[in-house]
């Protein structure tokens, strides 16, 4: 490397010319006004974010849906397998009272008894 000029790029001089030191943004009572490009950028951008995350969860719930409607066709065609065991323990165990008519194969229980302060004290110990 011969050459006279440096391998790294100059920084450009600050501040630059046309800068004012921010007076552009100064108003009436020496108060700072909003720019209205900056502040319409910021809200596209918050909309962006949000329209995304809108999205990822919509995505989220579509898979779950797909997923759930594949475990369960597995499970009507193959209740007898051991996934369907497994699907079945798992839907009994953790299927909320008001969920479980949407769910014709589980057994319906009676709501379990609220706990009482002598079942607490014993949880406790």
């Amino acid at each position: 490397m011969t050459s006279t000029e440096p391998a790294y790029e100059t920084m450009p001089a600050w501040p630059p010319s046309d800068w004012n030191g921010g007076r552009d943004q100064i108003g009436i009572g020496g108060r700072l006004r909003r720019n209205p490009h900056l502040a319409r950028a910021q809200r596209e951008l918050r909309l962006a974010r949000a329209a995304q995350q809108d999205q990822a969860r919509r995505d989220d719930a579509r898979r779950k849906i797909i997923a759930g409607a594949l475990a369960l066709e597995h499970f009507e065609k193959n209740a007898g397998s051991e996934f369907g065991k497994v699907m079945f323990r798992l839907l009994d165990e953790y299927t909320r009272m008001e969920d479980r008519k949407l769910f014709a194969f589980l057994p319906v229980r009676d709501a379990p008894p609220p706990a009482t302060e002598t079942d607490e004290a014993s949880k406790a110990a």
